[in-house]
This record gives structure tokens, sequence and C-alpha cells, in this order.
């Protein structure tokens, strides 16, 4: 056998080993994630911060957790945060705030915050949708970021259906109530 020949096979072998370890396929920040306004059941308002997690590989995830940032000065005044982990809101510290997503599946996430003050609805929905102003980075079990991105989309829902919805898959996404 030739010196091309023998190149040209060790050349594809490791073409072909790497690109069959490497996962084009990931987990990903869904476009289907939303803030959403809400009442917050005391004659005011709060912000759902819904995220959707989906899982394109061929395997179950590793632990994660999901951290978001109100990089945005007018929203992070309207609800006094500036980054959580989410569940720590609800006493959840983010040991137990790990969850797993099964192959080739979506995982919901969230959490709620009380909005103070008055909210200009359509400020709100320019900030969201026009401005990186919630930026959500999935963390791993050793706080390495997996994969970052920013919610785009607003949503508002003052019917007691769309709240009970809300918190019915916010409880199976923190793995309170079961699927």
């Amino acid at each position: 056998m030739n010196l091309k020949k023998l190149l040209f096979i060790i050349g594809l072998a490791i073409i072909l080993f790497v690109t069959g370890c490497s996962n084009s396929e990931t987990i990903s920040i869904s476009d289907k994630s939303k803030i959403v306004l809400i009442p917050d059941g005391e004659g005011g308002k709060a912000l759902t911060f819904a995220v959707f997690i989906d899982n394109d590989t061929n395997k179950d995830s590793s632990p994660l957790y999901v951290e978001i940032e109100i990089q945005d000065e007018w929203l992070n005044s309207k609800v006094k945060k500036e980054k959580f982990i989410v569940g720590e809101s609800i006493g959840i510290d983010k040991s137990v705030a790990n969850f797993t997503i099964e192959s080739n599946s979506e995982h919901q996430t969230g959490a709620t915050l009380r909005v103070t003050g008055e909210i200009e609805e359509n400020k709100l929905k320019q900030t969201i949708e026009q401005n990186d102003s919630v930026k959500v980075s999935i963390l791993n079990g050793e706080d390495k970021v997996i994969q970052s991105g920013f919610i785009k989309n607003f949503g508002k829902d003052f019917t007691i259906d769309g709240i009970a919805i809300l918190l019915i898959e916010y409880l199976k996404g923190v793995g309170l109530i079961s699927q």
C-alpha cells in the first residue's frame, strides 16, 4: 500500500471517529420560553419566567439547573432580582434544584417573581422582545454553563385557568408533582 492511500485511510478513520464521537445534537433553550405577566393573587402582578429546555440527544442529560439573569435595569427594578437560580425563591438550593432531561424530550422549569409597583405592559413587552434583557443559562452539576440564551417571548394571562396551568407545569418541572 502506498503512503498516499495509507494517509487517506488514516485521515478518513480520524474524521469518522471524531464525527461519530461528537454530538451535534444538543441540550438547548427552546424558542417556546417566555415571560408571562400574571396576577399575583394579592391585587398586584407577577412575572412567570417559563423556561423550556430541549434535549435533542440520544441519552438522558446529566444533572442540570437553571440560572436566570435580568440584565435590563428597568426590569430589574420591577422584580428586585438581578440573578437567581430557579427554585431558590421557594427555598430550594441548587443542589436540590438539579434535574435531568430524558433523551429526545423537553423539560419545563421556571420561577415567578412579584412585580414591585405598577408595570407598563407595552414597555415590558418591548423590553423582553427587543432587548436581550433576560438571560437564561443551563448549568451542569460542576457549575459549568452548558447553554445560554435570551427569553424573547412575552405573554399575558389573567385567567384563573392560565394561572393554574402555569402553576401545575412549574410544579411538575421542579418535581413537586408527578408527570
